[in-house]
């Protein structure tokens, strides 16, 4: 996935189908470029014959609904799914912040059987997001070519009693959540460093996803970030 899709704050969607498969012309993570090691994308929204409106007379052989509106696929057609979303998530939780959001849709995703650099957390559900209780937040911000012993940092909050867990797992298509335990802590994180000393010269040469598990104890809802080693 290249720019502007590796923007870490940004929502970057993938595109699925009507029977919830990830479209064929949908971009696999991670990224590319100075960020590389950052998972992407977020979530999946519907981007396959999405029946819209028609600029001018482009596409008349895709027209759906009447002669004024076309059926078009691409990622283009899945974004304003999500951006839909977050208006309706904005309009109900008016102090919640863009990380909230985000994480709101991110938990309450289908899961449509692919791993994190293919679907993100899965297909969006706007309905289980609104109905949602403000979430804990994870975000991971190391990741790349590393060497020796290094920090992890990122964001471990919660609204309630916080415990946050560090996974590892060799493999750029390993399934993050079958990996070993690095670290796990109920404490605040200080100045952003989630674990101080990560040995990576036990390890064998290659790729490692990371993953940050956050749980807010009192509601038992948790948070999930990605990041490539």
């Amino acid at each position: 996935i290249g720019s502007p899709g590796t923007a870490r704050k940004a929502i970057t969607v993938a595109a699925s189908t009507k029977q919830d498969d990830v479209a064929i012309f949908s971009s696999a993570g991670p990224v590319i470029g100075s960020n590389f090691g950052f998972v992407k994308p977020d979530v999946t929204a519907p981007g396959v014959d999405i029946c819209a409106a028609q600029f001018d007379d482009r596409w008349n052989d895709r027209l759906c609904l009447d002669d004024q509106h076309i059926a078009i696929s691409g990622t283009s057609m899945a974004a304003p799914h999500v951006a839909g979303a977050v208006a309706l998530l904005k309009q109900k939780n008016r102090n919640w912040n863009p990380e909230q959001i985000k994480m709101a849709l991110k938990n309450t995703t289908v899961d449509l059987q692919e791993i994190p650099f293919i679907q993100g957390s899965g297909r969006i559900n706007a309905l289980a997001a609104f109905l949602s209780a403000q979430p804990p937040i994870a975000a991971l911000n190391t990741g790349g070519e590393t060497f020796g012993v290094v920090s992890i940092e990122g964001t471990a909050t919660a609204p309630g009693p916080l415990l946050y867990s560090l996974y590892y797992s060799q493999g750029i298509l390993s399934d993050p959540l079958q990996g070993t335990l690095l670290f796990q802590s109920n404490s605040p994180v200080e100045n952003g460093v989630l674990f101080s000393s990560f040995d990576l010269r036990s390890l064998r040469d290659g790729f490692y996803v990371v993953q940050l598990k956050v749980q807010d104890t009192h509601s038992g809802i948790t948070s999930n970030a990605f990041s490539i080693l």
